[in-house]
């Protein structure tokens, strides 16, 4: 006999005994799968970022039920109660007073979040942070009501950008992310910022296997799968694909690193991108325009210095100044670019006592870098929030795109922001030359705030990380009692040792250096 999840996905209002009873069933199992049907709203910085469309769910031998919201949370049995309807998006709503027809609706959404957040009921999905973000903020749009949509707007409900409707935060708890589960068992493979569910499926199951989770997730009514995004379809794969990496992580002994220290982090991040960071956007302004202005004096520099006008941005024009028009000497080993020699940073190095321009060409660099990548960046993706009135940046924090398990971060990347940058800025005087030197120090990490008037920022590094799990697992003796000491800066004392100078005389320089080293 064919199983009935073999028929494809099925509506939870077609439950016998209708969608109380499908959550009734759902409420009784110990163990299911779901993924969020929802898109991302153009508005980043409002407070209802996502909407939310329904949820796939299934558990083990059933077929995936899609919850359609908010028609399902509106629905009524009108055969068994014997009432008169209205329509609501296609289908028989009872014809009760629009406020009773919602604390219904609410009730219904309160006991899907009740069953998402059993601790004791695990959960498995496919990237668990976005679903995190949207379940905490579940907005749904009144057009979507039907013919309720004129009651939502008399009944004096918060509505968010006057369009929106936001259900109550469902905070689910145990889930397991599959995406991370797959990145656990084998965090050597190349991996995008958005790992592909389909791509897992086919590299990890039979062809077989992947086709059934295909069918099982396929509706029949290709508008409908359409319209469904997909998430019917996903569920299904997650199912399958946990069927066999599951069994993988208690034969490797992988549970208690995936269930004690990535998903709990899952959650830390979906809040940390939600919220965002804040951004003095005034500060930040004001110190682009200092750059601006110290980048046009070093170019007047550079000019006078080469003889010749160039683009200093173009490694094409900096290397034809260098090496055609002033003659320096090409470092050895730096002769070979594509279309002309290097003239990197560590290239730069090597000619600092050749020429004067050199160091001029050094500062603009990394000036011109944090002018324009950097604080460039922060003025072009931040956005004033709605719910902050903050200027604020959301970027992408990626769990799962490195082999070590470091963190990583995209749109924008704040895991690289310069320290304190320091230079000195020439004044002119009435006659046309220089007079006495301001100095300026900006430090771009100064323009990040809290994005609450009663929050703050706290910064904290781990003391020499690396180092000391090396000489944890070495058992180097001498770097252990190095590392024992209390006082003393780890690399100054190791800079010293090497030089054989006294450490007081170590420069930041050969420390950092060291540093690198080690």
């Amino acid at each position: 006999k064919e199983n009935t999840y073999e028929k494809g996905p099925v509506n939870a209002v077609n439950t016998p005994g209708g969608f109380d009873s499908f959550l009734d069933l759902w409420d009784t199992t110990r163990e299911f799968y779901f993924d969020i049907h929802f898109s991302k709203r153009s508005e980043v910085n409002s407070t209802a970022p996502f909407e939310i469309h329904g949820i796939a769910i299934c558990w083990e031998n059933s077929p995936v039920y899609y919850v359609n919201l908010p028609k399902d949370l509106l629905w009524s049995n009108c055969k068994r109660n014997d009432c008169s309807s209205t329509s609501v998006s296609g289908d028989n709503v009872k014809a009760l007073a629009p406020k009773h027809q919602f604390e219904i609706a609410k009730q219904r959404w309160n006991r899907i979040g009740a069953v998402m957040g059993k601790r004791d009921v695990r959960k498995f999905t496919w990237d668990l942070k976005v679903q995190i973000q949207v379940l905490k903020n579940p907005a749904i749009s009144i057009q979507r009501f039907g013919s309720l949509n004129l009651a939502v707007k008399t009944m004096a409900l918060e509505l968010i950008d006057s369009s929106y409707y936001m259900l109550s935060p469902v905070h689910v708890q145990g889930v397991i992310d599959m995406c991370i589960a797959a990145w656990i068992l084998w965090p050597d493979e190349e991996r995008s910022s958005n790992p592909n569910l389909e791509k897992e499926v086919k590299k990890r199951l039979s062809s077989e296997a992947a086709a059934a989770a295909n069918r099982h997730g396929r509706w029949k009514n290709q508008m409908r799968r359409a319209a469904h995004n997909g998430c019917c379809r996903r569920v299904a794969q997650t199912r399958a694909l946990c069927s066999v990496l599951w069994k993988l992580l208690i034969s490797e002994e992988l549970i208690e690193a995936l269930m004690s220290i990535e998903i709990p982090l899952v959650n830390v991040l979906a809040d940390m991108e939600v919220w965002g960071i804040g951004v003095d956007m005034e500060g930040c302004l004001r110190a682009r325009h200092v750059l601006g202005r110290k980048l046009r004096y070093l170019e007047k520099e550079a000019y006078k210095l080469a003889g010749m006008t160039f683009s200093l941005y173009t490694a094409a024009d900096t290397a034809n100044v260098l090496y055609v028009h002033l003659k320096l000497p090409i470092p050895e080993g730096y002769n070979k670019g594509k279309q002309h020699p290097s003239t990197d940073k560590h290239c730069l190095d090597l000619l600092r006592h050749e020429h004067p321009i050199i160091p001029v060409i050094k500062e603009h660099r990394t000036l011109a870098k944090l002018l324009n990548c950097t604080l460039g960046s922060i003025c072009s993706r931040a956005r004033l929030s709605m719910r902050t009135q903050k200027y604020t940046l959301h970027g992408h924090w990626l769990q799962t795109s490195t082999a070590t398990g470091r963190l990583s971060m995209e749109e924008p990347n704040l895991q690289c922001v310069e320290n304190m940058v320091d230079f000195k800025m020439n004044n002119i005087d009435k006659d046309g030359g220089d007079s006495d030197a301001d100095h300026y120090s900006i430090n771009a990490r100064d323009f990040f705030v809290p994005t609450q008037e009663n929050w703050l920022l706290l910064t904290a590094d781990y003391s020499q990380i690396e180092l000391r799990l090396m000489a944890h697992f070495s058992k180097d003796s001498s770097l252990i009692e190095l590392l024992s000491k209390p006082r003393g800066d780890v690399f100054t004392v190791i800079a010293a040792k090497w030089t054989g100078k006294a450490e007081s005389a170590i420069s930041s320089q050969e420390r950092d250096h060291t540093k690198r080293l080690v």
